[in-house]
């Protein structure tokens, strides 16, 4: 663990275990393109990363750190149903009817909006 927090403070990189390669590729692969170079830790030091702090005093960086991160820095982009293409349009006039199909679930569906850009959640593959 003392490695992984002199590691930090030289590079710019996102502590990873086996179970994040294996279900949360797309979370990988965002941290990657956003300058950060994963570094394969076994489970037992992954799971110990959170509230450590590396040797500068700044929390260490698991993926798990890194997707709430970049969540909490995350703005909805809302779309105008009305701006919708035809093809997008066709596939929104499918919410009626998978609201009817879904209709024991969708009483807690408060609204349905649109947005360019989306989220990962703690668990994104």
């Amino acid at each position: 663990m003392h490695a992984c927090q002199l590691l930090q403070v030289r590079e710019k990189v996102v502590f990873i275990t086996s179970d994040d390669m294996r279900y949360r590729g797309a979370a990988i692969a965002h941290a990657q393109m956003d300058g950060y170079r994963p570094v394969l830790v076994p489970q037992s030091i992954g799971h110990k990363l959170d509230g450590l702090k590396d040797a500068a005093g700044n929390p260490m960086r698991y993926l798990g750190a890194y997707v709430k991160e970049w969540n909490e820095s995350f703005e909805f982009k809302w779309v105008d149903p009305a701006d919708l293409t035809k093809a997008e349009r066709a596939v929104w006039a499918t919410l009626k009817p998978l609201k009817k199909l879904a209709s024991d679930y969708t009483e807690r569906v408060v609204e349905v909006s649109i947005s360019q850009t989306m989220r990962m959640n703690e668990t994104a593959a």
